[in-house]
């Protein structure tokens, strides 16, 4: 990963639509592994507290969470596509945010959509931009005013939210 890091950017921009959407499927949480490994005393600390029975790490896509006033109801579906609902203390997501701009209960992004100042990428990752962050407007127009960086250029650059990326950005 390390000796890719500075092609990412080039490399991603290069595949064809086909290719990242087989990315996406088979290698992305592959490489979110191999990216953003922990720190060697975090990884000790964690393996101790698996060991002791005091976090538990499970496989799986999360399917709703409903909280009350003690803890959270949380349904998952395994990788053998089984449901497991559990009880939990704490629920972090480490996903990020909604990544499809038209599924986000965002009150800018419904106005900038409805008025076709902006559109979803073609991977339904971030909006659609030129890899300089110039919006391209629905109509396929380059806004002179609207400009996207971080997140919300995943789609066109992937590697797009850490500081080295968004310092160029």
């Amino acid at each position: 990963v390390d000796a890719v890091r500075s092609k990412t950017q080039e490399i991603w921009q290069h595949l064809s639509l086909e290719e990242k959407k087989r990315f996406m499927t088979h290698l992305r949480h592959m490489w979110g592994v191999a990216r953003h490994r922990l720190p060697k005393d975090l990884h000790d600390k964690m393996s101790e507290m698996i060991s002791s029975g005091r976090l538990q790490v499970i496989a799986g896509k999360m399917k709703n969470a409903g909280a009350n006033n003690e803890n959270a109801d949380v349904l998952i579906t395994l990788r053998n596509g089984q449901p497991l609902t559990l009880k939990a203390d704490r629920i972090i997501n480490c996903t990020g945010p909604q990544s499809d701009i038209r599924k986000q209960n965002n009150p800018l992004f419904k106005n900038l959509l409805s008025k076709k100042l902006i559109s979803a990428d073609e991977m339904d990752l971030g909006i659609h931009a030129t890899a300089d962050g110039r919006i391209i407007e629905e109509n396929g127009g380059i806004s002179r005013k609207l400009f996207a960086l971080g997140t919300l250029l995943k789609g066109k650059l992937w590697e797009s939210t850490a500081v080295p990326e968004l310092r160029r950005q």
